[in-house]
């Protein structure tokens, strides 16, 4: 409730001061700068103060199309940073850690609020203290109700309460991967999905957005995430990792793939005419129709198509019995 009530607040003084700072033409607030030639992005370089709260409300409300919030900063104040994580939260913002970048502290609770989140470089977590234990206890009870709402797994929420305040821990790329710490986009039902990709040996995506089922126009869209790309390595089909006889660790094949990561593909299909349309990255149009030809191998490359044709168009799939 404290923290609702201090939200509105910075809420009203925001819409006040807006208007000079449009006048003014300054693309930054505080910490926060928006490039006017990507109005979707919001970049955050430095300490968080205090008053940073209401400058990130700043930012929002002259960047309204924003989507994304890039970080790289120490940290800072405790409150300014939960503030600001919770209006991350509820505009369904995305974050981001650059590579070279990091983000600790206070920063890592913006971070966390993310619909999605990437941590590409240093992410470090701590104890956070209020100013007194009477502060200190307030500032973890937030904690906790926040992380809570985000998602943010039990084991990051041990390590950032018991590593000391003077000190700071920070996540491996192999924990990232491990406590599921990087994220992508929720289907409509608050759930992952699996976007079939994977031709007996390789990997498969995350399915963001589906919609039309059964119909003309059935469509279905996603991304590459790093967890997929640890999947496929912790399956390892080509016996690349040490377990397996291999020379690499299940870190060091998902960073050989990084160039996969965020890789976006939708597929678009006529579930009455029993054709599909596959696109992947920047690759040509792979298309299907049935009925299909006797060789559905691994060589063919149509088991993920079929997979796809099967959860866009369960009725027609079911008439063809169509199977891999």
């Amino acid at each position: 409730m404290r923290l609702l009530a201090v939200i509105v607040l910075l809420s009203l003084v925001a819409v006040c001061s807006l208007s000079s700072l449009v006048i003014a033409g300054t693309p930054s607030f505080g910490p926060f700068t928006v490039d006017l030639s990507e109005p979707t992005v919001i970049r955050m370089s430095g300490e968080i103060d205090a008053e940073d709260a209401l400058n990130f409300r700043r930012a929002l409300q002259y960047a309204p199309q924003a989507r994304l919030v890039v970080l790289d900063s120490p940290g800072g104040s405790v409150y300014a940073g939960l503030l600001i994580a919770d209006d991350v939260f509820e505009h369904k913002l995305s974050t981001v850690i650059p590579s070279g970048a990091s983000c600790m502290s206070a920063c890592s609770l913006i971070f966390f609020a993310g619909l999605e989140r990437q941590a590409h470089g240093k992410l470090g977590v701590h104890q956070m203290t209020g100013g007194g234990a009477t502060g200190t206890q307030l500032a973890v009870s937030d904690i906790i109700e926040l992380m809570t709402r985000f998602e943010v797994p039990a084991d990051v929420l041990a390590i950032m309460f018991r590593t000391p305040a003077e000190t700071v821990y920070i996540f491996s790329d192999e924990e990232i991967a491990r406590f599921n710490i990087n994220r992508s986009a929720r289907v409509p039902d608050g759930k992952f999905g699996d976007y079939p990709l994977a031709s007996c040996s390789g990997w498969n995506g995350t399915l963001t957005k589906s919609s039309g089922q059964n119909g003309r126009n059935a469509r279905m869209s996603g991304i590459v995430t790093e967890p997929d790309l640890v999947e496929y390595c912790e399956r390892d089909p080509g016996g690349e990792t040490i377990r397996n006889g291999g020379t690499k660790t299940v870190g060091e094949c998902a960073k050989e793939l990084a160039y996969e990561m965020n890789t976006r593909m939708r597929t678009v299909a006529n579930c009455e005419s029993g054709v599909l349309r596959f696109f992947y990255g920047s690759k040509p149009e792979r298309t299907m129709k049935l009925p299909l030809p006797d060789d559905r191998s691994c060589a063919s490359g149509l088991p993920p198509l079929i997979d796809q044709f099967q959860m866009l168009c369960p009725r027609m799939a079911q008439r063809y019995d169509l199977q891999h």
